[in-house]
């Protein structure tokens, strides 16, 4: 049985080899994070800062460029009409459900390539799929602690991704990053 697009892609753009086109992100990121380990324990993955990396990847590998553009992965210019890779040059975090499928996607531009026109963050849109403000980065990781402590339930709410790997890292295996919504 073939994977969905959604996950083939996913595995793709995270299991990208160390090379001269992504050394830059292992130079960049890496010394944020204690090991190697956690780049498999949570997925991290990287997009070269290529507008058509993705795109050429898809096409050579038999995924659906409509399904891309559906989950997010690839946009559509407004101005030239022509599908660019909506994460490149960012490191990617890999957004998955409490039964550990991948859902959407996360990332953090490298700050080499940060201009005043990019975001520092951007997520997946909005799909059926994934909803920013029903879903906890890192929950899939954390549940079963969550669930363990003692009888007692509690968990630590991070703001940001790599605030959650980084906890982890350091024994706190109950973090998660929310969406807070302010009223």
């Amino acid at each position: 049985m073939n994977k969905p697009d959604h996950i083939g892609v996913v595995d793709l753009m995270m299991g990208i080899p160390v090379s001269e086109t992504n050394q830059e992100w292992y130079d960049s990121f890496l010394p944020l994070l204690k090991d190697k380990e956690s780049i498999e324990q949570f997925h991290l993955g990287f997009a070269p800062n290529e507008w058509d990396w993705l795109l050429r990847r898809a096409n050579a590998d038999g995924i659906s460029i409509n399904n891309l553009i559906k989950i997010g992965l690839l946009a559509t210019s407004s101005r030239t009409g022509r599908q660019y890779d909506r994460f490149k040059g960012r490191v990617l975090f890999s957004i998955r459900d409490t039964q550990h499928r991948p859902i959407a996607m996360g990332g953090r531009i490298l700050p080499e390539y940060e201009d005043e026109k990019s975001a520092k963050y951007i997520n997946s849109p909005e799909t059926p799929l994934f909803s920013k403000s029903n879903q906890l980065y890192g929950l899939d990781r954390a549940r079963d602690t969550i669930t363990q402590q003692d009888g007692k339930r509690h968990a630590i709410v991070m703001e940001g991704y790599t605030d959650c790997v980084i906890a982890n890292q350091f024994g706190f295996h109950e973090s998660a990053v929310g969406n807070v919504q302010m009223m």
